[in-house]
């Protein structure tokens, strides 16, 4: 009897997650249409800020490795300084690949777990950790997005092979 119990409750946890989930989804899709339409600069590129573009690569690659495609596009990995181009990287994102699958963003650690900067040398202060991240595990110093929710960061290993997105100037 325990057993079927705890089958039962484990399910009815799995149908409450799964529900949290697709209203999280919902949101997500939602703010995407209405609050952070997509801005075209051309060739698949979509604007996030009045001076930068951005384009979703769904080749998978390791965190060095994109950041040198993005350098030879003329840019770097991506990275947000306040909640409104955090939104339309996002959004970017989500029109690229609603699966919610892992990217690498432009965030590594200098020395410390602690201590991020951006691969385009701007000032790392705006930040969407997960909650408990960064954590201190050895060799996670490279950011990803989509960590366990749409949005949230995580540090990872650099060697790790995930889509990514390219920022440049316009």
């Amino acid at each position: 009897m325990r057993p079927a119990l705890l089958v039962s409750a484990f399910l009815l946890l799995l149908q409450i997650h799964d529900a949290a989930t697709n209203a999280l989804t919902l949101r997500v899709q939602t703010s995407c249409r209405t609050r952070y339409p997509a801005r075209p600069c051309g060739d698949g590129w979509y604007r996030i800020d009045i001076y930068r573009c951005a384009k979703y690569f769904r080749t998978k690659r390791t965190f060095p490795d994109a950041e040198s495609h993005c350098r030879r596009l003329r840019g770097h990995l991506v990275s947000m300084h306040d909640a409104t181009e955090y939104s339309h990287v996002l959004c970017l994102a989500f029109r690229a690949n609603q699966s919610r699958d892992h990217f690498w963003i432009g965030g590594r650690s200098k020395y410390l777990w602690h201590s991020f900067q951006w691969t385009d040398r701007t000032p790392f202060r705006f930040n969407r950790w997960a909650f408990f991240q960064p954590d201190k595990v050895a060799g996670e110093e490279c950011v990803e997005m989509n960590y366990e929710k749409w949005g949230y960061w995580n540090n990872a290993v650099c060697s790790g092979k995930k889509f990514y997105i390219c920022s440049r100037k316009m």
